[in-house]
C-alpha cells in the first residue's frame, strides 16, 4: 500500500539578515509615508524640525521598528511583520488625516474606544469612500494571508523568538516612560501656531510621537492643591426641592441643532434672491429673552461634548484630558436633567440616532432622564430620512407628539424635553443631491466648495422652516413654554473655510483661536411663560442680552437663573457668578464682554477660574 505523503506549501524563506534589512527599510517607508499622511501645510515645517533635532526622528521611528521586530519575533516572518506594521501605522496616518480634514481634530487614543461610530460616520460619507475603505481592507488582508503562508523565516531559533519580543517590550516601557511622557522633551519641538491647537500639535511634532505622548493626558490628575471636602461641603448647601414648591415651573424645550451655524452671516455670501438659512433664526432671536453666540470647543464633530458642557454647567477646558467625556461617565451624575426633576420636572430626551452612540443610552439614564427617544424606539418610518438621517420634520414631529399631553394640559407635571437633531450631520458631498448653488459670492470656489457650501446650507434652511413653525405652534399655546436653542458646533466643510473665514468670531483671526467656534443660541419664552416668570427682568438683571457671548457650558445655568431656579445647584449658581466676570474660557485664553482676549487673569478671577476648575474635577471624577 502505497503511503500518501502530504504535499507541502511552496514557500521562500528569508534569512535573518535580509529580514533584519527588510523590516528597517520598511519601517523607514512607512515613516516617511506618516510625514506624507498628516497635512501637507505641515510638512515642510515637520521636516526642518526633523533636520534641526533628530530626536524627533527617533521619537516617530522607534515605535514602528519595535512593533515590527516585536511582531517578526513572535511570528519569525519578517515580511509579515513589516507589512502588518505598515497596515496597522498607514491607517493610523490616513485616520488621522481624514479626522483633521473633516474635524480639525487629529486622531487621538480615546478614539479607540469609537469604533463602532468611526464605522457609522463614515457610513453618511459618499459611498464610493465607504467601498474604498472595504476594498482595501480587504486587500490588505488578502495580502497579509499570502506572506504568511508563502515567507518564511530561515535561521531564527526559538531562544531569538523569545528575545526579541521581551526586548522590544522592555524598550517599549523604557521610552515610555522616560522619553515619551516627558513634558521637557515635547516642549522642546517647535509649533508653527497655537500650541493649544491639537491638529497643530500632531502635524508639526508627527502623529506617532504626538499620539503617543498624548496617552497620559487623556487621563485627568487631580489638581494642585484640592480638597475634595470643600467641595462636599458646598454641594450640601444646595436649596431642598420644596423650597421650590411655590416656584413657577413653565414646560422647556432644549433643542441643540445639528451643525447649526451663522455661517451663512459670512461678509463673503450673499442672499440676494435666495432663501435667507435663518430667516426665523432671526426673527425669533429678536424677540427672545437672550440671545447671541455661545462659544463651542469642538468643530465638525463631538457633538457630545457641547452636550456635556450645557448639561453639566463644566466647561471641558476644566480638565486636561481629550477623551469624550461621555465615556467616563460611570453613575449618577448631577446636571441639569436631575436637577429640575428633582422639583418636578418629567425628564425626556431625544436623540435620532444610535442610542450607543457616544454611550447616551448609558449616560442620559446617569443624568436622570426618565425616558429616551432614540432611532430605534421613536423612529420607524423610513421616509423619516433627509440626507442619510432622520429629518429635521420627523424630529420635530416627536417633539411635538411627546409635548402634546403637556401643552394640552393634560400632564399634571411640567416637562423637561431635551432634543438633539441629526439631519444635517456631514459629510455634505451631494448630501441632498447635485443642488443648484442657493448663494451668491465673489470668491473664486471650486465646484466641490460650492457644493459643501450649497448642501450645507440646504440643511440650515431645513432646519430653520421646522423652527419656525415649532416657535409659531408655541405662540398659540396657552401652556407657558421656555425654548433654549443653539448649535453644537460648525459643519466639517473641509478646507473651504480657507477661502471663507470661519462664521462669527469672538475676535481676531479664526487660526489665532483653535477653540474660537461660536454658534448663534436663544432663550425664548412664550407669553404664558412670561406671565409666569419675567425672565426678561431676570435678564437685565444679570446682564445679559440679545448679543450675549459666553461659553457652552455656562448655557444651562443661566436659563436655570432667568427661572430663578439656579439656588437647586451651588456649582451652576457659581458657573453664573465666574460667566459674568470670564464669559469665555479657551484653550487660547480667556474673552471679556467686550470681545478681547487675555492669556492671564486678574488675580479674582483667576481665583475664581482655579474653584471652578477644582469644582468641576470634583463632580466629574470625586464625588
Amino acid at each position: 500500500m502505497k503511503k500518501h505523503t502530504k504535499k507541502k506549501i511552496p514557500s521562500l524563506r528569508v534569512g535573518v539578515i535580509p529580514s533584519v534589512l527588510l523590516i528597517c527599510l520598511v519601517s523607514i517607508a512607512v515613516f516617511i509615508g506618516m510625514i506624507f499622511l498628516a497635512p501637507s501645510d505641515y510638512t515642510d515645517f515637520y521636516l526642518d524640525s526633523c533636520a534641526d533635532q533628530p530626536l524627533l526622528i527617533f521619537l516617530n521611528l522607534a515605535p514602528i521598528l519595535l512593533v515590527a521586530f516585536f511582531l517578526y519575533g513572535l511570528t519569525a516572518r519578517a515580511p509579515f511583520s513589516a507589512a502588518v506594521t505598515a497596515a496597522l501605522f498607514l491607517t493610523a496616518g490616513a485616520v488621522n488625516h481624514y479626522k483633521i480634514l473633516f474635524r480639525s481634530d487629529p486622531f487621538i487614543f480615546a478614539d479607540l474606544t469609537l469604533y463602532k461610530e468611526a464605522a457609522s460616520i463614515l457610513k453618511t460619507f459618499d459611498s464610493s469612500l465607504f467601498t474604498a475603505v472595504i476594498c482595501g481592507a480587504v486587500i490588505v488582508v488578502i495580502l497579509l494571508v499570502l506572506l504568511a503562508v508563502f515567507f518564511r523565516g530561515n535561521g531564527l531559533k526559538w531562544q531569538a523568538r523569545v528575545f526579541l519580543p521581551l526586548m522590544c517590550l522592555f524598550c517599549a516601557v523604557m521610552l515610555y516612560f522616560n522619553l515619551y511622557t516627558s513634558s521637557e522633551v515635547f516642549n522642546r519641538f517647535p509649533v508653527p501656531g497655537n500650541v493649544y491647537n491639537q491638529a497643530e500639535l500632531y502635524s508639526s511634532r508627527g502623529w506617532t510621537y504626538t499620539f503617543i505622548y498624548d496617552i497620559h493626558n487623556q487621563f485627568e490628575k487631580e489638581p494642585a492643591n484640592y480638597v475634595r471636602t470643600s467641595y462636599r461641603e458646598r454641594e450640601s448647601a444646595a436649596a431642598a426641592a420644596d423650597q421650590f414648591s411655590e416656584t413657577p415651573k413653565p414646560h422647556i424645550i432644549m433643542i441643540m441643532s445639528e451643525a447649526f451655524s451663522d455661517l451663512s452671516e459670512n461678509e463673503n455670501f450673499s442672499f440676494a434672491g435666495y432663501r435667507d438659512p435663518l430667516k426665523n433664526y432671526k426673527k425669533i432671536a429678536d424677540e427672545a429673552v437672550v440671545s447671541g453666540h455661545v462659544a463651542v470647543n469642538t468643530m465638525g464633530g463631538g457633538t457630545a461634548r457641547t452636550e456635556y458642557e450645557v448639561l453639566t454647567g463644566i466647561s471641558l477646558q476644566s480638565f486636561s484630558f481629550s477623551a469624550n467625556p461621555y465615556t467616563m461617565i460611570r453613575k449618577d451624575f448631577p446636571n441639569l436633567t436631575s436637577h429640575l426633576k428633582t422639583i418636578g420636572y418629567d425628564t425626556i430626551a431625544i436623540h435620532p440616532g444610535y442610542g450607543w452612540f457616544y454611550n447616551r443610552q448609558n449616560v442620559y439614564r446617569y443624568f436622570g432622564f426618565d425616558s429616551f427617544y432614540d432611532i430605534e424606539n421613536g423612529f420607524e418610518d423610513e421616509d423619516d430620512f433627509q440626507g442619510g438621517y432622520i429629518s429635521e420634520t420627523a424630529t420635530y414631529d416627536k417633539i411635538e407628539e411627546i409635548a402634546e399631553p403637556y401643552l394640552s394640559g393634560e400632564a399634571e407635571d411640567p416637562a423637561f424635553i431635551f432634543c438633539v437633531t441629526i439631519q444635517n450631520h456631514g459629510g455634505y458631498a451631494m448630501k441632498y443631491g447635485p443642488l443648484e448653488p442657493n448663494f451668491q459670492t465673489d470668491l473664486d470656489l471650486t465646484e466641490n466648495q460650492k457644493n459643501l457650501l450649497t448642501n450645507y446650507f440646504r440643511g440650515v434652511i431645513d432646519a430653520d422652516e421646522e423652527l419656525g413653525d415649532f416657535i409659531d405652534s408655541l405662540r398659540k399655546t396657552e401652556e407657558p413654554v421656555v425654548v433654549v436653542y443653539w448649535g453644537d458646533h460648525y459643519p466639517s466643510l473641509e478646507d473651504t473655510y480657507e477661502r471663507t473665514g470661519y462664521g462669527y468670531q469672538f475676535t481676531g483671526d479664526a487660526t489665532d483661536a483653535p477653540n474660537g467656534y461660536f454658534t448663534p443660541f436663544f432663550i425664548w419664552q412664550n407669553d404664558a411663560a412670561a406671565e409666569m416668570t419675567s425672565c426678561e427682568d431676570n435678564a437685565e438683571a444679570h446682564d445679559l442680552s440679545d448679543d450675549s457671548v459666553f461659553n457652552a457650558a455656562y448655557l444651562g445655568s443661566t436659563m436655570l437663573q432667568l427661572l430663578e431656579a439656579e439656588e437647586l445647584s451651588p456649582f451652576m449658581t457659581f458657573a453664573n457668578e465666574l460667566r459674568n466676570q470670564v464669559p469665555v474660557i479657551g484653550w487660547y485664553g480667556f474673552g471679556s464682554f467686550d470681545g478681547t482676549i487675555t492669556e492671564t487673569l486678574p488675580e479674582t478671577e483667576n481665583e475664581m477660574m482655579e474653584t471652578y476648575k477644582k469644582w468641576s474635577y470634583y463632580q466629574m471624577f470625586d464625588r
